[in-house]
């Protein structure tokens, strides 16, 4: 018997994300899969409509976490939906934290999944626990479990700190956390 492997993908729907989904699917063929949405309110809603698609496309359970009205910024939709979203790159604008960055949005998403991850694992090992009471328990949960996650962000938006949350320096302690 193998470890129980599950893997849990943030999917906004965008390439990013996507891609993401698709190397996760291609380095582990065999595990179980979810792909999680978390709608926090942002604008921009045609990725998320695509995100339930290509969850499906690769195999995978989809979620939608709606987490509206936690998050604020010009990407979200409260008070912000007649704000016009400038058009420039990362690179054109003086170095610091782009007006259109949502505090925290990629922690915040980390933290979501990760619960998702420890929950799924504790409700395995109880599993397990119960199942060794079982006289007629073969042992098939005995290798244990393991969750992975994945979180694909481009590293073009953490140039010049546009967005903070998208640069090594944010993406290695917060793996380091989990």
């Amino acid at each position: 018997m193998a470890k129980m492997h599950k893997v849990y993908v943030l999917l906004s729907g965008g390439v990013d994300s996507t891609t993401t989904l698709a190397i996760a699917r291609d380095e582990f063929p065999s595990a179980i899969f979810e792909a999680v949405t978390v709608d926090y309110g942002q604008r921009h809603k045609k990725e998320a409509e695509f995100a339930g698609a290509q969850a499906a496309f690769y195999g995978a359970e989809h979620y939608t976490l709606d987490m509206q009205g936690i998050l604020t910024g010009m990407l979200v939709d409260k008070g912000t939906e007649n704000e016009a979203i400038p058009d420039v790159g990362y690179a054109d604008l003086a170095p610091g934290i782009s007006p259109t960055y949502v505090s925290f949005r990629n922690g915040f998403m980390l933290s979501l999944i990760a619960a998702r991850a420890q929950a799924w694992v504790m409700e395995m090992e109880q599993r397990r626990e119960a199942a060794r009471k079982n006289p007629t328990y073969d042992g098939e949960l005995e290798d244990g479990f393991e969750a992975t996650i994945y979180c694909g962000v481009h590293a073009d938006d953490g140039v010049n700190w546009a967005y903070p949350d998208c640069t090594p320096e944010f993406i290695g302690p917060m793996s380091a956390v989990i």
